[in-house]
């Protein structure tokens, strides 16, 4: 009798899919605030930051339990208190302090997204398990 991974492949495809489709959101949201900012509509980018921080709590559900690097964890550390600085600018009004952060996390998503790649690569590689009994 064998086994197929529904298990490992194709769930593995599923969260795959699904952290995939909560990080393209989460990036047309950023490029949206970015865009904002750079214009100067301090309430737009206001909305924007919103609509990120619920996208931030819908990726942080589909990632958890997946695997990461150690170095992930610095960098998402890093991410998340230029999250916060970025909301604290935008809710005080200083435009600013908010474009400044935003640029510090466009830096940190560059360095996560070099480091990334070769994470995913690895993670598709061993999904392909399967029983044999």
């Amino acid at each position: 009798m064998s086994v197929s991974a529904i298990s490992g492949s194709n769930l593995m495809q599923y969260n795959t899919q699904c952290v995939q489709n909560a990080a393209q959101l989460f990036r047309q949201e950023f490029q949206q605030l970015g865009e904002d900012l750079k214009s100067g509509s301090l309430s737009s980018a206001q909305q924007d930051y919103a609509k990120i921080q619920q996208s931030v709590q819908d990726f942080r559900a589909h990632k958890h339990g997946h695997g990461h690097r150690v170095g992930d964890y610095q960098a998402m550390r890093d991410l998340s208190q230029l999250l916060q600085q970025l909301g604290q600018a935008l809710q005080s009004g200083n435009l600013t302090t908010a474009q400044t952060a935003y640029a510090a996390m466009q830096q940190e998503f560059q360095q996560l997204r070099t480091g990334n790649s070769l994470l995913v690569a690895r993670t598709q590689s061993s999904s392909n398990v399967s029983v044999n009994a």
